[in-house]
């Protein structure tokens, strides 16, 4: 039997399944997919070794081929014991709408009931509309399905031209001399982003991250963090706590208690919350005391805080352990995160737990400030965490230990890429009727106008990269897409949030009309589709989010100069003959889009190379479009060079620690800043008009 693109293939006639075949099935099976569209449109077949690795990181006890069709048999007969269990319904059921039909009524005589979230009961057999909700399939006393009511569409106000400003919280500088920003500067950046009407104010990821504990990982990485359910305490802005200890207060209010900022190679300023959290604990430790020490109406909201949070008291022990014994719990001694386990310091332990509730409610001032000014935030949703984090600690079961994941290979990492966290087991979280996404979705949206959600892809497949091979030796897995889309959709409706999907990359045929129809918003990057089409208009449709560049790419300034080529190049990113053929490319670009915006009116011809003519006529032709909400960040409206992250690199250069090199107040001042940001809301407000006259 003969091999095509380095895949086994499946004979066409056997008298018994053949080793491949059954391979093959098995995977499928499992929701492996065994072949998919490469970046460049060519289909990509997955090598027989990396079906089986993928179906090792899924539990299979698989170590060759010829162990398939056995395993693929006790498969079929295990899953089909287990629908009968069911009544032959899926572990979930969605409702569009409300609307549940037919496909509820389990199999056989078996006598059902449909339980609604409240606790109400209705005939399966004519439930009628079903409020939204999460519901339930039971007979008798058995538990059958899972039934997630959404709305067929998120009706949250439809954007006629919005815009929002952006930028890492860590990042923004105030007069207040901190080592980095915090929900006092994020409020103060959405203030200054409202003054000039802008709908929303988005910054990174805010969850807890390696970063913030003794003997974590070097440098921040908010899309790896400890947990997707708690805060980065590092962002808590411990002067507005009313429990702060008033000798606690002047000391923070005293000329260098706040230590020099942190400087790299090139002199500029970087974060620094490992030494901001470290610097904070005395102070977090005594106000924990003080608001457990007498009654008080925050000591009652923190005791609500903790019965709607049950695993937060271990969250504190998991983060006092990790001070005590390093970052990697599978060196820890036994017991060491269990609550009242010996080794670990209790006070520790309570200051976690108190920070988490004091962030969170400081995180809600914020967006109810803001709210009140017209502003919102729009925060952003990781799609997983680190491997040695808290949720994959205290819920091993929901993850799969033997694979990372990461991306497969296209036009900017010829190898593929291994993001190093661990994914979702799709079955897990699904059969107990997603109590954990339910939980990450809401702990967001409870603050949110808008949620980015980073990677929306997974909502449909994520490509595995089982431990120890290359990134080109993965697979991609299926996940239950109309109940992740459901759930998503469920929980914004609730909260009356819009979301955005992070649809860049290898994207699925069919998975962003899908989005479309339910109202999640895709996203555009302007330095994509200049570099693809610049002599094309920018003109992203209904529904999108219009970003101008994003933390992964090159600021626009570098992108439009080509000043970001020679940095990849000088990062061992770019080998010398590729980044001269990049630059005579990035030229032509700067020259063709100079030409268009120059016959569109919207560039003097004087302004052809000026990166800030070119970026407020860009920023202009943006807010003219049709999109739904237009991102600039404060680093493309000031001409900003340096990028928040380079993909690919590690200690290479400095990422997600870059502070911004104007303050508010020098922002606020900002000639060519203010000018970007006028073009932008006239045309957003021009677009606004046109289309309310247009309906």
């Amino acid at each position: 039997m003969g091999k095509r693109d380095g895949v086994v293939a499946m004979a066409l006639t056997a008298t018994d399944p053949p080793v491949e075949d059954a391979l093959v099935r098995l995977a499928r099976a499992r929701g492996i997919e065994v072949s998919y569209e490469g970046a460049d449109g060519a289909t990509k077949a997955v090598a027989e070794a990396g079906l089986v690795k993928v179906l090792g990181a899924l539990g299979e006890p698989i170590a060759k081929a010829s162990e398939a069709a056995a395993l693929f048999a006790e498969h079929r007969r295990a899953r089909r014991a287990e629908q009968a269990g069911r009544g032959g319904l899926p572990p979930v059921l969605v409702a569009w709408d409300g609307e549940l039909g037919a496909r509820a009524r389990p199999a056989g005589s078996v006598a059902a009931r449909l339980v609604l979230e409240g606790g109400e009961e209705r005939p399966i057999d004519a439930p009628g509309r079903l409020p939204l909700g999460y519901h339930a399939v039971r007979a008798g006393g058995r538990h059958l399905a899972h039934v997630i009511a959404a709305p067929g569409r998120l009706s949250a106000r439809e954007a006629v031209a919005d815009w929002a400003l952006f930028a890492p919280t860590y990042a923004i500088v105030d007069e207040r001399g901190r080592p980095a920003g915090d929900l006092s500067s994020l409020e103060r950046l959405g203030e200054f982003a409202a003054a000039r009407g802008a709908a929303a104010v988005a910054t990174l990821p805010l969850l807890a991250e390696p970063a913030t504990a003794d003997g974590g990982a070097p440098g921040q990485q908010p899309y790896l963090p400890l947990s997707r359910t708690y805060w980065n305490e590092a962002v808590l802005d411990v002067s507005r706590l009313p429990e702060l200890d008033p000798a606690d207060a002047a000391l923070i209010g005293r000329r260098g208690f706040w230590p020099a900022a942190r400087r790299d190679h090139d002199g500029r300023e970087l974060a620094d919350l490992a030494g901001l959290a470290s610097l904070l604990r005395p102070v977090l430790e005594r106000a924990a005391e003080r608001l457990l020490s007498r009654p008080s109406r925050r000591r009652d909201a923190f005791a609500a805080y903790r019965r709607e949070h049950p695993d937060l008291e271990r969250y504190g022990w998991f983060r006092a352990a990790m001070e005590r014994f390093g970052p990697d719990p599978s060196r820890w001694p036994a017991r060491a995160a269990e609550p009242g386990a010996a080794p670990v310091n209790a006070t520790a332990a309570a200051r976690h737990a108190y920070a988490q509730f004091a962030t969170d409610a400081q995180l809600a001032e914020v967006a109810t400030a803001l709210e009140a000014r017209g502003t919102g935030l729009l925060l952003d949703l990781p799609i997983g965490c680190g491997p040695k984090g808290y949720d994959p600690f205290a819920h091993p079961e929901a993850f799969a230990t033997g694979a990372s994941i990461g991306a497969p290979p296209d036009a900017f990492f010829a190898a593929g890429q291994n993001w190093s966290f661990p994914p979702p087991d799709p079955e897990t979280d699904r059969r107990a009727g997603y109590p954990m996404a339910r939980a990450v979705l809401a702990h967001h949206l409870r603050h949110a106008r808008y949620l980015r959600i980073d990677h929306v892809l997974a909502w449909r497949r994520l490509w595995w990269v089982p431990v120890g091979a290359e990134a080109t030796e993965g697979a991609y897995v299926r996940y239950p897409t109309e109940e992740l889309m459901a759930l998503a959709c469920l929980e914004a409706e609730r909260a009356g949030a819009r979301l955005v999907g992070e649809d860049l990359g290898t994207v699925p045929r069919g998975l962003r009309p899908r989005l479309s129809r339910r109202g999640v918003w895709s996203m555009r990057v302007a330095v994509f589709d200049l570099a693809a089409r610049p002599g094309r208009r920018l003109s992203p449709a209904p529904g999108t989010a219009a970003y101008l560049a994003t933390h992964d790419t090159a600021t626009f300034a570098a992108f439009v100069t080509g000043e970001e080529i020679a940095g990849r190049e000088r990062l061992g990113l770019l080998a010398p003959t590729a980044a001269a053929t990049a630059a005579a490319e990035r030229e032509v670009v700067r020259a063709r889009l100079s030409a268009r915006l120059v016959r569109a009116g919207r560039l003097e011809a004087e302004g052809r190379g000026d990166p800030a003519a070119l970026c407020a006529a860009v920023a202009e032709e943006l807010g003219a479009s049709p999109a739904g909400l237009v991102v600039v960040s404060v680093d493309d409206l000031i001409g900003e060079r340096e990028a928040h992250n380079v993909p690919g690199t590690t200690s290479e250069h400095a990422n997600f620690a870059r502070r911004l090199p104007l303050s508010l107040a020098d922002l606020a001042r900002n000639e060519q800043s203010e000018h970007v940001l006028s073009r932008l809301k006239a045309a957003r407000s021009a677009r606004g008009v046109t289309k309310m006259t247009a309906g």
